[in-house]
């Protein structure tokens, strides 16, 4: 039997989805830092990159977020940053920022993200 290895799992998220997308994305599944955490106490050498908006989120909340898990796993960690382009009705926005504002909101929160992580 042939051992394959790889260094680290991906997990998606996705703020909004239309029926469209549904079709070839199927049901939701977990939340990306829940089941990384899950995973974290059932590996030992596998990274873990999670999916999070910086257009729906708090660069504070998510900071200690990452953090734990983090710490969870020993340095395991990863983030996808991105900045969404849809799923805005979920938040209560009546129609999604355009590029260069989220970008704009991105850089800010990495930029709090990064003081966060040093402090």
């Amino acid at each position: 039997m042939e051992i394959i290895e790889f260094d680290a799992i991906f997990i998606a998220d996705f703020a909004g989805l239309n029926r469209t997308q549904l079709k070839y994305r199927g049901g939701r599944s977990f939340e990306p830092l829940a089941h990384a955490a899950y995973l974290a106490a059932h590996t030992d050498r596998i990274g873990l990159v999670i999916t999070l908006t910086t257009q729906f989120s708090e660069p504070y909340t998510f900071a200690g977020e990452l953090t734990s898990l983090d710490r969870l796993n020993d340095g395991r960690a990863g983030w996808n940053v991105v900045t969404s382009c849809n799923g805005e009705t979920n938040y209560g926005y009546e129609k999604i920022p355009a590029p260069q504002d989220r970008y704009r909101r991105a850089g800010e929160f990495l930029g709090i993200k990064k003081a966060l992580w040093q402090s």
